[in-house]
């Protein structure tokens, strides 16, 4: 899966665009819309903002929102439903996609694989040789005694 998509409006490629999220929205979703943007939860990115809000720059926090209220378009009913996902190998599971997404090199993500795989093997040798052995048959054969 691509970072990128294409914007059906004008077929242009670009990175995802950012949504105000109206859906989830306290005043405008305009935090919201960043959050989802970013990855981040709603209430953080709302938290960082009333943070602002009590620095010195909150004027400019304050003409920023509403500048991006009016400028960015409502989250359309398609992006709601679909979510990118993508395969985390460190949970070995799939998570939303985010621009903090990195994906390692595919030499990486091998060299993880071969060293798994060796591991695997080497707990499947053991068991084997467990299984062939003369203490598994005598183990085998008490348990059936104890069982009559």
């Amino acid at each position: 899966m691509s970072k990128f998509k294409c914007d059906k409006k004008n077929g242009r490629s670009g990175k995802m665009k950012i949504y105000r999220n109206v859906n989830e929205s306290r005043l405008g979703g305009v935090c919201a819309g960043f959050a989802d943007h970013l990855g981040i939860s709603h209430f953080f990115a709302r938290a960082g903002f009333i943070v602002g809000l009590f620095s010195p720059i909150s004027w400019l926090l304050c003409i920023a929102y509403i500048i991006c209220w009016f400028l960015l378009d409502p989250m359309p009913e398609h992006r709601k439903e679909k979510v990118d996902v993508e395969y985390d190998e460190n949970i070995r599971s799939y998570r939303p996609k985010t621009v903090f997404s990195k994906t390692e090199s595919s030499s990486i993500r091998i060299a993880r694989a071969k060293d798994r795989l060796a591991r695997a093997r080497k707990r499947v040798e053991a068991l084997e040789e467990f299984v062939t052995s003369k203490k598994y048959q005598m183990q085998k054969e008490f348990s059936k005694m104890e069982k009559e």
